[in-house]
């Protein structure tokens, strides 16, 4: 008898898998439902289901979406993945509907304005991780300016009446934050003025900060760096080639007395932005990594300033437990001597600190973790 059951349970087994396979080749709307059929036989499958991955056709999503994620609500979910989704088409109402249920969400090559991004985060409670632009840029709109926006179109704004009367605060706290500015697009998300009073109050959790920004945007990152406080134990800022980092703009890390790892990378030739944060951080005894990405163009060696990065990096030496990497990028290929004076500057600080100390590598593409 028992074999008998189990000889039933693999045909139907089989027979919901066929099913599902073959919702492949079908509509949007007709896959929602072939996969919620597929479940419906196999509802103990559910339990074994982590993450939802939506790729979106800039094309509405399809009414199912939400209820088939509903119905699955008894599993564990855990990560969203969304990916080329344009919050602008009513359609798409249904994402936002199912953050709830998810701890991790990354965005990659979503378009969304100010309004639309907030909606998401608001209804976004267990949030824990956020990505945005890790694999490819999403598209920043700008601010929100007609009806075309989720949170003002009527039909949005009836289904939001529940979710932002509950979650006026969004997210309890983020854990982990990644970012990555948009290139090429006249305004960035960091600088409109509804970004920051909307995350802001999440960050006093905030363990991880990883942003990708350009110059014009470091005083935000810095308010990122201010607001995490003590709890921030990893940052890596890297920052975008073509900037021009003015001194004021420099990090202060001194509110982050628990910061274990630092990545610190730049693309032009601007050594200074290396100066302040080490030196307002190095009298932590808590910090045991530390990465730089510096570039080095021929024919623009400012002695000065590197010899500056040279006394602070020998001040490490108070630190035992500390490790550092350094990696060299020459963007221009020319005369080797050019590039000689920064060769001697490490080659003397290797000689203070040690070999293992210090690695030293010269590499002509950029290659950022």
């Amino acid at each position: 008898m028992a074999t008998i059951l189990s000889l039933t349970h693999i045909v139907f087994f089989y027979l919901a898998i066929s099913c599902l396979l073959y919702s492949m080749t079908l509509n949007r709307k007709n896959k929602v439902v072939a996969a919620h059929c597929f479940f419906r036989i196999h509802p103990h499958c559910c339990k074994f289901v982590r993450v939802l991955k939506i790729v979106g056709d800039h094309q509405r999503i399809g009414g199912g979406l939400r209820a088939f994620v509903e119905y699955m609500s008894t599993g564990q979910w855990q990560i969203l993945k969304l990916e080329d989704v344009d919050f602008s088409s009513s359609g798409n109402v249904d994402v936002f509907g199912i953050c709830r249920l998810f701890r991790t969400i990354s965005m990659d090559g979503c378009y969304y304005n100010d309004d639309q991004f907030n909606t998401f985060y608001l209804a976004s409670p267990s949030l824990q991780n956020l990505s945005v632009g890790r694999c490819t840029s999403c598209k920043y709109r700008g601010l929100s300016t007609d009806a075309s926006s989720l949170v003002t179109s009527s039909a949005a704004a009836r289904f939001y009446d529940g979710i932002t009367s509950r979650l006026l605060h969004g997210p309890a706290g983020l854990k982990t934050l990644f970012y990555r500015a948009e290139y090429g697009f006249p305004e960035d998300m960091l600088t409109n003025k509804t970004f920051w009073p909307t995350v802001s109050h999440s960050l006093a959790t905030l363990l991880t900060l990883h942003m990708r920004v350009y110059s014009d945007t470091l005083n935000v990152t810095q308010k990122f760096i201010t607001a995490a406080g003590d709890s921030l134990t990893v940052l890596e800022v890297i920052i975008f080639p073509e900037s021009i980092l003015p001194p004021e703009s420099c990090y202060n890390l001194s509110a982050s007395p628990s910061l274990q790892h630092l990545l610190l990378a730049e693309t032009s030739n601007n050594v200074d932005i290396f100066l302040t944060p080490l030196k307002t951080l190095l009298l932590s005894n808590s910090l045991h990594r530390l990465q730089l990405y510096i570039a080095v163009v021929d024919g623009e060696f400012e002695e000065a300033k590197w010899k500056a990065l040279s006394s602070i990096l020998q001040d490490t030496k108070k630190f035992p437990t500390l490790t550092i990497h350094v990696y060299l990028y020459v963007w221009s290929i020319g005369n080797r001597m050019e590039v000689q004076p920064v060769r001697d500057i490490m080659d003397s600080i290797q000689e203070v600190l040690g070999k293992k100390r210090i690695e030293y590598q010269k590499c002509h593409v950029p290659r950022y973790p």
